[in-house]
């Protein structure tokens, strides 16, 4: 069964590897994005490679508070 995985997801490789940032989803591949040091990398996955790590609406926002 194909994951339906989206924008802003955290995922990785099923066999293992970085957490990944999901970029954008099409119907055969996930496009995905992640971070060696200060390196970064991306490339396309079939949805059949990867297993959810966290959905986007449950990522901690990372940006800083407004000022008041």
């Amino acid at each position: 069964m194909r994951a339906n995985f989206e924008t802003g997801d955290k995922v990785r490789l099923a066999a293992g590897g970085p957490v990944m940032t999901v970029e954008h989803c099409g119907h055969r591949a996930v496009h995905c994005v992640w971070y060696e040091g200060s390196d970064a990398h991306s490339d396309d996955f079939r949805h059949d490679e990867l297993e959810l790590v966290l959905r986007k609406e449950d990522v901690p926002d990372s940006r800083p508070a407004p000022l008041e």
